[in-house]
């Protein structure tokens, strides 16, 4: 019996993406076709963006087997689903991270969406990353810490126990979880008054129903962060300005045959007082920078 991996099907993953930032995203992508040890087909669902010049350089740069979803073909099958829900139908048009939640899941007919973000690099062989997880279970990465976009009013507690530091840039999570009435009264709740992280924090919400769990070793790295200690980083823009790129998989090519070891741990739920408190404090150091730069202004302006 044959038991070669390469004539399994390939594992299909989905990616949101634009022109913007392209050649980036392209050497991002390009390892975690790469560094999979089971075959991978990209889908790229097209924030609006990619023409068809772009959709070629991708073809041609990452694989002929690349397709794409445009903005009128995930139409068709989005705005039936969400005709009951108005908030939904809003968030969706405002903006484009909800096609990461909303239409990636509802496109995927295999039962399981698995998605990874156009800025995540690979640094080793990697297998059963994607189609590890089963049953009730759902993967996301880890991040340095709970990024959500709730305001943390007293009530948020009870009616969203949210997994702590969960980050939405890689995914495996099961489409019947898709509870379409749950991000709908999420989003009614008031809670969600911040238009930052919105859609992670209703990837967390989501999950918080679930058996959330993470790989090891897919980080957001830290200034002090080593590649050669990771399966993979997420560079996220602030990140980007610190590491270059093809100087990073420069770096590891020695390590890049070696096939990481995969283990996935359970995320612990927020711990409320400590974030609630970090939130606090940054929030007040905000107000003091922002009272000091309009006291520079008032002083820097001529005597009338």
């Amino acid at each position: 019996m044959d038991t070669d991996q390469s004539a399994s099907p390939p594992m299909v993953v989905r990616t949101l993406l634009g022109a913007a930032g392209l050649a980036f995203s392209i050497k991002c992508l390009r390892t975690v076709l790469n560094r999979s040890v089971t075959p991978v087909r990209l889908v790229i669902h097209n924030d609006g963006s990619l023409g068809e010049e772009q959709k070629d350089q991708l073809r041609k740069d990452l694989s002929p087997s690349v397709t794409f979803v445009d903005t009128a073909e995930a139409d068709d099958v989005v705005m039936p689903c969400l005709s009951h829900y108005p908030l939904l139908r809003e968030f969706r048009a405002r903006e484009v991270l909800a096609k990461k939640i909303l239409d990636c899941s509802l496109l995927e007919e295999s039962g399981r969406m698995r998605f990874c973000d156009s800025d995540i690099i690979f640094f080793r062989k990697y297998a059963g990353l994607f189609g590890a997880t089963q049953g009730n279970e759902c993967l996301f990465m880890q991040d340095i810490r709970s990024s959500y976009s709730f305001y943390w009013k007293l009530e948020a507690r009870s009616l969203f126990p949210l997994p702590g530091r969960l980050n939405s840039g890689l995914i495996d999570f099961p489409t019947a979880a898709l509870d379409l009435d749950l991000m709908e009264a999420a989003l009614a709740s008031g809670t969600l008054e911040s238009v930052l992280w919105r859609e992670q924090t209703l990837w967390a919400v989501l999950a918080s129903r679930l058996k959330p769990l993470y790989p090891r070793g897919v980080i957001v790295p830290k200034r002090t962060a080593m590649p050669s200690d990771s399966l993979a980083w997420h560079l996220v823009t602030p990140l980007r300005p610190n590491w270059n790129v093809d100087d990073l998989i420069a770096r590891v090519s020695a390590q890049a045959e070696t096939v990481a070891h995969l283990e996935l741990v359970r995320m612990q739920p927020v711990t409320y007082p400590r974030y609630m408190f970090l939130r606090t404090m940054s929030g007040l150091v905000r107000r003091g920078r922002l009272a000091r730069m309009k006291m520079k202004s008032l002083r820097a302006r001529p005597n009338s």
